[in-house]
């Protein structure tokens, strides 16, 4: 058995040696039968203060094929990361061949290994086309902002948005776009109404919340939504988030993936801002509870 110690995977993720015991713990990583795996003893809870900021941190752990992460990471670390290859559920040799190019003579997949060539392959206009190839997307679409967001994200000096942020957010973000499913999304956020609303009256099922996701059935779809990290993104100085929302059919197999940051900068107002956050190009489209 070959060891790695904290050092080694700190110099990965650009954390100062000095510091590593007051942001994480690890456990020794152990290689065998050339795979290795990064375990936490004991992952840290994160809180959500609502008055003082932080150093961003990664909320939600990220699989890689030789190990996982969670935890603070600096932009160094975040850019290092993107490098690496990206675990995904599947054993199949074509899972990493996912997005491809539609040239007139037929689609051309490329193989995508890391986040640094997913985002190569969607800025060529590589798309996936198949629910196989959406489901191992999938994988993709929640490491791949998460690594944007940290990469770019600075320590806040506070924040407004409070533990049980998720609840508190508009409904109008869940919306079917031109469905009129999606129109009463739409109205029923611009009325102020939130999720946990649509919780008290009975508007969503099977709610199942944790201080960092919350689960519920609305409609035809299941839903969840989850903190991927916190940071300072905008450098305005107040905490950000950044969040993933997964759905699927209920009775088919469609599935959607989509990342939002959540932004709060005046206490004196309810409003939380929630913008479609796209990894290629950041998304000017807001949707604010009034």
């Amino acid at each position: 058995m070959i060891c790695l110690t904290q050092t080694h995977f700190l110099d990965l993720v650009g954390l100062p040696h000095r510091r590593s015991s007051a942001f994480i713990s690890l456990l020794v990583i152990s290689l065998s039968c050339g795979g290795c795996a990064i375990q936490k003893s004991h992952a840290p809870q994160v809180e959500f203060d609502g008055r003082e900021g932080g150093a961003p941190i990664m909320v939600a752990q990220l699989e890689f094929v030789d190990f996982t992460v969670t935890g603070h990471l600096t932009q160094a670390g975040a850019a290092r990361l993107m490098k690496e290859k990206v675990k995904v559920g599947s054993n199949e040799s074509s899972a990493y061949e996912f997005l491809a190019l539609s040239p007139p003579n037929g689609r051309e997949y490329l193989r995508t290994e890391t986040v640094e060539e997913y985002l190569a392959a969607r800025k060529k206009g590589a798309s996936p086309y198949t629910t196989f190839d959406i489901t191992m997307e999938g994988w993709f679409s929640r490491t791949a902002p998460t690594l944007r967001f940290l990469k770019q994200a600075t320590p806040s000096k506070q924040s407004l948005l409070s533990k049980t942020i998720l609840p508190e957010l508009s409904v109008s973000f869940l919306g079917w776009v031109g469905s009129d499913e999606g129109a009463q999304r739409q109205r029923d956020g611009g009325t102020g109404l939130t999720l946990s609303d649509y919780r008290r009256t009975k508007r969503v099922s099977n709610w199942k919340p944790t201080l960092q996701e919350v689960r519920f059935d609305l409609d035809t779809r299941s839903y969840t939504i989850e903190v991927l990290a916190r940071g300072d993104y905008d450098h305005d100085g107040f905490e950000d988030s950044l969040i993933y929302v997964t759905w699927h059919y209920k009775g088919g197999t469609g599935r959607g993936y989509d990342a939002y940051l959540v932004t709060k900068t005046n206490k004196a107002e309810r409003s939380i801002t929630v913008n479609a956050f796209d990894c290629l190009k950041q998304s000017s489209a807001r949707v604010s509870d009034p």
